[in-house]
């Protein structure tokens, strides 16, 4: 099955300051803020998305306990921080974010920041219930 998440079709959140989320695909509908069906899919990573970073905005510095981050620059440019450090990053960077660790960026440029974000968990104590169900299913047919 083919699953493809348009995003312009997608509710924009706020988070994490004034940055602007769209989140593609996700192993919850409660954790994301697309709550169509078919986006609920990911069964090793977290969540997928697009972060758009205005200009003169920061996304404040958080922490995620528990899943690691990729952060693709897409277009525009800025400063991540990653603990204590900080660096400028541009349009063609990966950035890699690792768990437990504080992170965050400001957009001290004069364009847009498009961010495209993978999460995937370390430990996930939990599954989605569409995994659940597929599991449930398989054991049921054994």
């Amino acid at each position: 099955m083919i699953r493809i998440q348009s995003r312009d079709k997608i509710k924009v959140v706020p988070k994490h300051g004034e940055a602007l989320y769209r989140d593609f695909f996700c192993t919850l509908l409660e954790e994301s803020s697309n709550k169509d069906p078919e986006s609920e899919c990911l069964q090793a990573m977290w969540k997928c998305w697009l972060t758009t970073v205005p200009p003169g905005v920061e996304l404040k510095p958080h922490v995620h306990e528990n899943h690691e981050q990729v952060y693709y620059i897409i277009k525009g440019s800025g400063t991540i921080s990653v603990g204590d450090e900080k660096a400028k990053v541009k349009a063609g960077d990966c950035i890699y974010l690792p768990s437990d660790v504080p992170h965050g960026f400001v957009n001290d440029g004069k364009e847009e920041v498009e961010i495209f974000c993978v999460g995937a968990n370390i430990f996930r104590p939990w599954m989605s219930k569409s995994v659940r169900e597929r599991l449930k299913k398989a054991e049921e047919g054994k």
